[in-house]
């Protein structure tokens, strides 16, 4: 789809900057680290590997008092979330490559747009797949309907592996994508709308924020796994179908957590998530529960699509554009997209610790603000830029991006504190949001560029999708302060 050229040594140079900027970042962690500083006369070989291990127990110690918030079942949780997240990001990370063998006999830019307008169909699939498993949780138990939804998305993440190509099948293939999409995604809206309240339950607010970061930062762990894949796959093989051992690792992967997760769960409950089951009935009617909850699901759909738009911006759109714009490379963007996801999962796991003290909806404010008065301003300098200033457009977006997102799940819960369809008014809200915002978002956007060939023009439609946000999370700290 794009020139094949020779990515240059630059991008593992600005790697190596970001990791240098994660390794100190991470030594002021927690005031232990602070008081291991190497001296500044030599140091003997003996001296410098006891205080190498000495750093290395205490970032231990520190990781392990992190994790120390989650069960062994929120662990399966967090596990489990890393996975269909990399299912989901290497499909996005791949889509360039994978256009031309279910979509060809188009141009590369409609193309790319097919191959994304596959993920828009979670439109429909993720609040339908909300409202079944809201329906199983109640006729169960959370953890119930959590293994029922793995199991599927195991069995159905394998499944793309031995998805056959347009030259194997003709017109059938996109078919076969289309229909392997939808009922994955149906499966994977049970998860995420169940496992990430379900994590927050029996906690106090600090621990609360803590699991949350930890949730968003699995996400991330995700995503970075797909990038590292994609970028394999692109720089080594070129793409090649070797891109198919990658989804059926991952279905059997999630097949063995199921199995390991299966065994410890069975029908317990934790209290909250018992008190507010009992209070559910036995059947959700979705309509008119989403009737009388509208105005609140409003602010919780717009901030879900936000925080879906600040991960795809950097890391999906600008790949596909950014090359078309200026003189660097797909490759260049997607070696970039590991050290960048790197930056993103470190600071997800510091600042999990550093904003539990502040209100949740203070902090996306914030962050929302930063971003709609920023982003036209960067977009407008993106055409002809040089490979350094795409990377810090990308680091400033990342950055803002992680702010909003760390808190995003604890003030959801807050909107709708003990109200007895907590799971499914959370789910619909996120399962609408990040399908509306995010995946048919991404597709509107490639048109749009595909009609003005207008970065401006970009710019200012994200910056107003910031702006929304904005209104309702200032009108709901105004009339409901976070708790």
């Amino acid at each position: 789809m794009f020139a094949d050229r020779r990515p240059s040594r630059r991008p593992t140079m600005i790697i190596r900057l970001i990791l240098h900027l994660i390794s100190c970042r991470a030594s002021r962690l927690g005031s232990p680290m602070a008081k291991v500083t190497p001296s500044r006369g030599p140091v003997c070989k003996t001296g410098a590997i006891a205080m190498g291990t000495r750093r290395m127990a205490i970032w231990f110690q520190q990781i392990r008092c992190l994790f120390s918030v989650c069960s062994r079942f929120d662990l399966t949780i967090l596990a489990i979330n890393t996975l269909d997240h990399f299912d989901r990001a290497l499909y996005t990370f791949l889509a360039p490559m994978l256009a031309p063998l279910f979509f060809p006999g188009h141009d590369p830019m409609m193309q790319l747009i097919l191959a994304y307008s596959v993920m828009a169909t979670s439109l429909l699939t993720r609040p339908i797949g909300v409202w079944l498993f809201s329906c199983l949780l109640i006729k169960t138990s959370p953890r119930y309907a959590l293994n029922v939804s793995l199991g599927g998305i195991g069995l159905f993440t394998m499944c793309y592996g031995f998805l056959p190509s347009y030259d194997q099948v003709g017109i059938m293939a996109p078919f076969f994508l289309v229909l392997m999409r939808m009922i994955r995604s149906i499966f994977g809206a049970g998860e995420r709308s169940i496992a990430k309240l379900y994590l927050l339950e029996d906690k106090s607010a600090e621990k609360a924020m803590v699991a949350a970061s930890l949730y968003q930062s699995a996400s991330m762990l995700g995503m970075l796994m797909a990038s590292v894949t994609a970028t394999l796959w692109i720089c080594l093989w070129g793409g090649a179908p070797a891109w198919r051992l990658s989804f059926i690792m991952a279905g059997l992967l999630s097949l063995c957590l199921l199995s390991i997760r299966s065994k410890k769960s069975g029908h317990e409950v934790k209290a909250a998530s018992a008190k507010t089951i009992s209070q559910a009935g036995s059947w959700i009617n979705p309509l008119p529960l989403i009737a009388q909850q509208w105005r609140t699901l409003i602010p919780l759909i717009i901030t879900s699509g936000l925080s879906q738009f600040t991960y795809l911006l950097p890391f999906v759109l600008l790949n596909s554009l950014i090359p078309l714009v200026t003189q660097v490379s797909f490759q260049e963007m997607v070696v970039l997209n590991t050290g960048l996801l790197m930056f993103d999962f470190a600071l997800m796991m510091w600042l999990g610790q550093a904003l539990r003290r502040f209100a949740p909806a203070q902090v996306m404010l914030c962050a929302a603000s930063v971003l709609m008065l920023s982003l036209p301003l960067l977009f407008m300098i993106l055409p002809g830029a040089i490979i350094e200033t795409v990377t810090a457009v990308r680091l400033w977006i990342v950055f803002w991006g992680v702010v909003f997102s760390c808190p995003i799940t604890l003030y959801h819960k807050q909107l709708f504190h003990n109200h007895p369809h907590l799971y499914f008014l959370c789910g619909m809200g996120n399962a609408v949001g990040g399908a509306l915002f995010g995946k048919v978002g991404i597709t509107g956007l490639l048109w749009l560029w595909h009609e003005t060939h207008s970065f401006l023009t970009l710019g200012i439609a994200l910056s107003s999708i910031a702006g929304l946000c904005c209104l309702y999370l200032k009108k709901m700290t105004s009339d409901r302060p976070a708790s």
